[in-house]
């Protein structure tokens, strides 16, 4: 199946905000946040978005197939002095794209993204220790395991461990 990957517009809030409610959806999804915890709205997403700081300090890859919005890739970098080489990395795929290379060409993207820019020097993230896919995804981009979060996470009623996972660029 076709898609193309590109910078995150405003006008992509919708989309993007039925992408993450759709996420939320899902039976097993493995992000730690409950539907109704999500209360952010479009208005709030396209504001984001049109506030986004420049490149340099956040950015956001969407996945696109047939208008609709089927993959997300974020950073976030550090506001501190101390933390601003720093970027926090977060990426979901909606189920019907998992393993179709949805994943793999975001982070290709991200991962260029990061390189370009000198300000970023690290990338880490939080991943389930149970998601094996995801973590083997990060481990091919050159991420390492750098901790483990014991039953940081309570899902489905679960207490469940988080890794910690990083890379310098």
């Amino acid at each position: 199946m076709e898609f193309t990957i590109r910078i995150a517009r405003p006008e992509d809030a919708e989309l993007l905000h039925d992408h993450i409610r759709r996420l939320l959806e899902e039976p097993d999804i493995q992000i730690p946040l409950h539907p109704d915890e999500f209360t952010l709205t479009a208005d709030q997403q396209r504001q984001i978005l049109a506030d986004a700081p420049s490149p340099a300090c956040a950015i956001c890859f969407v996945g696109e197939a047939d208008g609709q919005i089927i993959g997300e890739i974020n950073f976030k970098r550090g506001t501190r002095r101390a933390f601003c080489h720093v970027a926090t990395l977060g990426m979901s795929v909606g189920a019907a794209w998992r393993n179709q290379g949805v994943g793999s060409r975001l982070m290709t993207e991200a991962m260029a993204w990061a390189k370009s820019t000198e300000a970023v020097t690290r990338i880490e993230l939080f991943v389930y220790a149970s998601n094996h896919a995801a973590i083997r995804l990060y481990e091919r981009f050159g991420f390492e395991i750098e901790g483990r979060r014991r039953q940081a996470v309570r899902h489905h009623g679960e207490l469940v461990d988080d890794l910690i996972m990083a890379r310098l660029v």
